[in-house]
């Protein structure tokens, strides 16, 4: 019934008004649901926009994309990569602008825009059903797939990741993504969970366009090196500035704003010098790159990470950064060696490139350098006995490091050719022997090339012959038979000579110093079988014009010592291949590293088996 209102007005009866209420709560639910998508939606939207901003990358346009956007995809991956317009590759750039692709797919790197578009140029597009496999453990890993629309169930237990469920704009199978010769298996499994439309880079391709285009730019590469190693030649005119010389090396500089297009903004030094040995074996030296610790002091070492062919590969190097503020710098090289002995002329140039195996190191910024090298050629004064040596230096420290300091540390490192001089000329080989003449502060290297290789050494200060290493007085000072890591190497008139930076085979040393006491070994004939060895050094010395007055015993590197009662014995060396000792010179002074005459076989008593090298300073 009707209800009748005061004024005389006839209100609503209750069913009515129920139903009314009704309506506006179901319309006042409805705007809460619009509300709350859209805030989603926009929240979504700056989630995803934060994280491209802070990855540095785009958003994932694949997790908005409509039916239309998707059919379009489709369209353009199923054409033939050698009908897609630019149109078609700008919209699979713009749709793939928050995948990374150098850090996941094999791509050197020189021009990263145009790389990746090689690649999307060549991707293709392909449909699984749900419940099928993508691939399964122990396929050939043949392709890297982009989730385009539908869920993969992918298993990355091995690379860490446990299971995940891929969905649009996710990546899997990486193990397609073109490194190493042979074709990788797959390690885990991928299920589609639905019907899944994916985009495809097959690994075949992948290295295809990465080999052609380390091609390439080796050819550019090597031609801008060229220019840059005769353009002093042309003085102002190419932008070269005599800046000084230093021991015989000319220094020159140049702005890079007058030079080539991917060195703006960065210095480029250049040394020239001789050095008076035959250019192919200044060559030979220069591109065995573990000899750069010999001669660059700022060097720590380096790997070559893969062999591209038999001149090219790429090499990761880590360098010390002279300022107790910035952290220490490495670069991944692509490298190029080539040698014209009929013209006497040979080139290492090197630049800097992506690589998946050398992710970023802790402790280091990753540097850039470009079109940098060494040119050796005939000194055409002494085309015989002498060569000519260009290094140039194009290095962008990137990071936080001034201008000013970078400039400084290319300018010291192309004056370099002066300690390229030093070093050739610090190790005399002889018969079965070696000898190495190092500079207070540095460094000899002794490292076994074959198992149970039986080495000796000794010590002299270089400007008194007379002063000797000493074992008797080392021994009673450490008191230990064999000096391990940390302990010096004292001469006959007490002088601290050599301290033991690094051993690897300390742990042995160690177990036979305490097992064996120092003070009776020592007062015994133990070692008496290394007298021979003092005679032809001895001999030797003699015929090179040198006379100390006496030989002491040796240090018999990597020695065994056993005991049976008071009566000691020094016997052969088990140590195997590889044993590292690293010794610091405390003064100017000549290592003598010979074959130990316990060595029956004469090829492993040859000089070419003594590993014997320098460095100005040690990093571990």
């Amino acid at each position: 019934q009707r209800r009748v209102r005061g004024d005389g007005s006839v209100g609503m009866d209750r069913q009515q008004y129920e139903e009314t209420a009704e309506l506006r709560m179901a319309d006042e639910l409805q705007r809460i649901d619009e509300d709350e998508e859209k805030r989603k939606q926009e929240q979504g939207v700056f989630v995803r926009e934060a994280k491209a901003f802070i990855d540095g990358f785009g958003a994932n346009e694949l997790e908005v994309q409509d039916n239309e956007g998707r059919r379009e995809t489709i369209r353009i991956l199923r054409k033939s990569s050698d009908f897609r317009h630019a149109h078609e590759l700008d919209h699979l750039r713009k749709l793939f602008t928050h995948i990374n692709f150098p850090s996941v797919v094999r791509i050197p790197g020189f021009d990263v825009a145009l790389e990746v578009d090689q690649l999307l140029a060549k991707m293709f597009y392909r449909r699984f059903k749900g419940g099928s496999y993508v691939y399964k453990v122990g396929d050939d890993a043949t392709a890297v797939y982009i989730v385009l629309s539908g869920e993969v169930d992918v298993d990355d237990v091995h690379l860490g990741k446990g299971f995940r469920c891929c969905g649009p704009g996710d990546l899997f199978g990486l193990e397609a993504s073109g490194q190493g010769g042979l074709t990788p298996r797959r390690h885990g499994t991928a299920i589609a969970l639905e019907d899944v439309d994916v985009a495809g880079l097959d690994r075949s391709t992948v290295l295809r366009v990465f080999r052609s285009q380390v091609m390439e730019e080796t050819e550019a590469m090597c031609s801008r090196f060229r220019k840059l190693t005769t353009g002093h030649l042309r003085g102002f005119f190419d932008g070269w500035e005599f800046t000084q010389e230093v021991d015989g090396v000319r220094i020159y500089r140049k702005d890079s704003k007058q030079g080539l297009e991917d060195t703006q903004g960065v210095a480029i030094f250049k040394g020239v010098g001789c050095i008076d040995k035959p250019h192919h074996e200044v060559a030979a030296y220069l591109f065995g790159f573990e000899n750069r610790v010999d001669w660059d002091p700022m060097f720590m070492g380096g790997t070559e990470i893969e062999r591209l062919d038999g001149s090219t590969s790429i090499r990761h190097d880590r360098f010390y950064t002279p300022s107790p503020v910035h952290l220490n710098r490495d670069f991944v090289l692509l490298v190029s060696i080539r040698h014209d002995d009929e013209l006497g002329e040979h080139t290492a140039v090197w630049s800097s490139v992506n690589s998946l195996k050398v992710p970023s190191q802790d402790g280091y910024v990753r540097g850039e350098c470009s079109n940098s090298g060494f040119l050796v050629k005939r000194n055409p004064d002494r085309p015989g006995d002498s060569s000519q040596v260009t290094f140039v230096n194009t290095v962008d420290l990137k990071g936080l490091y001034p201008g000013w300091l970078a400039d400084r540390v290319s300018k010291e490192q192309a004056s370099f050719i002066r300690n390229i001089r030093k070093a050739m000329t610090r190790v005399i080989t002889q018969p079965r022997m070696k000898t190495l003449l190092l500079d207070k502060g540095m460094y000899a290297t002794i490292r076994t090339r074959c198992h149970d290789q039986q080495l000796d050494l000794w010590c002299f200060n270089h400007c008194n012959l007379n002063e000797v290493m000493n074992l008797y007085r080392t021994r009673r000072t450490n008191k230990n038979i064999i000096p391990v890591e940390g302990d010096y190497l004292f001469s006959n008139l007490g002088n601290k000579m050599l301290l033991v930076a690094e051993d690897s085979y300390s742990e042995h040393n160690t177990f036979t110093n305490s097992n064996h006491k120092y003070r009776p070994y020592t007062e015994s004939d133990a070692e008496e079988v290394h007298m021979g060895c003092c005679d032809s050094l001895h001999e030797q010395l003699m015929t090179d014009g040198l006379c100390p007055p006496w030989i002491p015993l040796p240090w018999p590197l990597f020695c065994d010592v056993t005991s049976q009662g008071i009566q000691y014995t020094c016997r052969r060396s088990s140590a195997a291949a590889g044993e590292v000792i690293k010794l610091k010179a405390l003064m100017n002074v000549v290592v003598v590293v010979s074959s130990c005459g316990l060595n029956t076989d004469d090829e492993s008593a040859d000089a070419s088996m003594i590993d014997l090298s320098s460095s100005l300073k040690h990093y571990k």
